[in-house]
């Protein structure tokens, strides 16, 4: 059976499975794109809002894309089948939601789609927050993700710096000359703790690789890692390597709707 914190790390794989193998949409006006800080709120009262609490925050991801896509919230819970888990359905949730861009000038930290993973006695709740507005979309619960509720939640490590801090502290090791080299690079960063070292991270990453990425194309990736207690760097590394990760099958939803007529009856829900 899988270790806990490797769980866990299954919605950091489906943040990133947001930017692989999809359809690129054109992308309507983006009125919002908070920082973590400011999309934390939102999500939370959404978590609130859905059976089974209390859900307390795990993980965090925010997706500052160059261009819109629409996603399917299906193929994206399907990451969960490898690990015997069951999927539920929150009333409300999207069949599919739309990931708007964040233009290149967006403050450091701010993404225009964010994505949160929460955890109960029993399983994973994912949140997404797009444009500021917070959704539920799926929970994942029994088999192995039954081991994600002894994952201890984001509190557990106390103060965190927001993402605003994380990606200035980024950017003054390297990530702004990349970012000045490669305009129109996909931007992403999340949140995650340790409870083998006892530590939460901020992961940021920037990346050539465009969000229909596939084959054996090739990229320029630049990597951080920095400390969230404390705000500073802990690595940081530039290099190429290969775009192709697992494919998410497009939403045919257009953008307007994805959000607003995608819904769905809930799904039998798990203990």
């Amino acid at each position: 059976m899988p270790a806990v914190g490797t769980v866990a790390a299954v919605i950091v794989i489906v943040i990133v499975l947001f930017v692989a193998g999809v359809i690129p949409l054109s992308g309507g006006a983006v009125s919002r794109t908070p920082t973590y800080a400011a999309a934390q709120g939102p999500a939370n009262s959404a978590a609130s809002g859905v059976r089974g609490g209390p859900w307390n925050e795990l993980l965090a991801g925010g997706l500052a894309l160059s261009a819109g896509m629409s996603v399917a919230v299906d193929e994206l819970a399907t990451a969960y089948a490898s690990l015997g888990c069951n999927v539920s359905y929150p009333a409300g949730s999207p069949a599919s939601i739309y990931l708007p861009p964040t233009g290149a000038n967006a403050s450091a930290g701010a993404a225009a789609a964010w994505v949160f993973g929460y955890v109960n006695a029993t399983g994973l709740l994912a949140v997404a927050v797009l444009n500021g507005t917070a959704t539920p979309l799926f929970e994942v619960y029994g088999g192995a993700c039954s081991l994600v509720a002894l994952e201890p939640p984001l509190a557990h490590y106390g103060s965190l710096v927001d993402s605003s801090v994380a990606v200035n502290a980024a950017d003054a090791a390297g990530g702004a000359q990349f970012l000045e080299n490669h305009s129109g690079a996909q931007r992403i960063w999340y949140l995650s703790g340790d409870p083998l070292t006892g530590q939460a991270t901020w992961a940021v990453t920037y990346s050539t690789c465009t969000v229909a990425s596939t084959g054996s194309t090739t990229g320029l990736f630049y990597n951080a890692t920095v400390d969230a207690s404390t705000g500073n760097v802990i690595s940081h590394s530039s290099a190429s390597g290969s775009c192709t990760l697992p494919v998410v099958v497009p939403a045919s939803a257009s953008p307007s709707a994805s959000m607003a007529a995608g819904g769905r009856e809930p799904a039998a829900r798990g203990p």
